[in-house]
């Protein structure tokens, strides 16, 4: 998935999206030529499978792990990779900040631990995680507002395999 818009400071629009590697990218929408590549998550199993959205020169990318699918062999200490999102400046690639959410242990998804997106409204971004919470969190800092569990018990299976969408002033 991928994201289109102004790089700030300059007349250039960018497009942005992610890879398997965890690796986030900025290159020019007219040229094709790379402006920036940053490696947002070190984890041997990180990856971007939601769009990395722009939003006031900061470009938010939601990273993913299929580490249940690496940990396979039985001397690979599954499963260590929190979800995560994280901030990046949208003209340099720089790290803002990172949000890292500890998933419950006992949730059993059928997807691994995947986020396809998030949603912005103002100042809060919404991240629908893998253990079938909503997470509510500041944009300039990083710091969770709150979160909630409006899909159901995640021992029981329930998960988000989805975005978060706004719709006015709801969030869905």
């Amino acid at each position: 998935a991928i994201s289109l818009g102004p790089i700030s400071g300059t007349d250039q629009f960018a497009v942005f999206f992610g890879d398997l590697l965890a690796n986030a990218y900025a290159v020019n929408a007219i040229t094709g030529a790379l402006i920036w590549k940053t490696r947002v998550d070190d984890h041997l199993a990180a990856m971007i499978t939601g769009a990395p959205t722009l939003y006031s020169g900061a470009l938010y990318v939601p990273v993913s792990s299929m580490e249940e699918a690496t940990g396979t062999p039985s001397t690979y200490e599954c499963c260590t990779f929190r979800g995560s999102v994280v901030a990046l400046d949208g003209a340099t690639g720089k790290q803002i900040w990172v949000y890292s959410h500890t998933p419950d242990p006992a949730a059993k998804n059928c997807c691994g631990r995947l986020s396809r997106g998030l949603a912005i409204l103002g100042d809060t971004i919404f991240l629908a995680s893998f253990d079938a919470r909503i997470i509510a969190i500041d944009a300039r800092n990083g710091r969770e507002l709150w979160k909630t569990e409006p899909a159901g018990d995640p021992k029981q299976g329930y998960a988000f395999t989805h975005a978060p969408l706004v719709v006015k002033d709801k969030v869905i």
